[in-house]
């Protein structure tokens, strides 16, 4: 993934949500869930507010993260995020 070598891993998630935030199929059925209705709104805002709470630089799948943070709506939630080069 892009950025400066040695930059916190936030801030790589944050700078690849600058250009675009991809939504993985369990994750739209995870937001659209009746007690739930993330919006993407909701997940940008948690992206740039939010707290890195797990980092997981050995996934298999490529180092990604959990953030959870406050809504707009006052809302706790969580994400995983995982910054891909475009």
């Amino acid at each position: 993934m892009g950025g400066e070598k040695g930059m916190p891993f936030l801030e790589v998630v944050q700078e690849a949500a600058r250009k675009r935030l991809l939504f993985l199929p369990h994750a739209i059925d995870q937001m659209n869930r009746p007690e739930r209705m993330i919006s993407p709104r909701e997940v940008r805002e948690l992206i740039f507010s939010g707290q890195l709470i797990e980092d997981y630089p050995e996934d298999p799948r490529e180092h990604s993260c959990l953030l959870s943070g406050l809504t707009h709506l006052n809302r706790i939630i969580h994400v995983v995020c995982s910054p891909k080069d475009a």
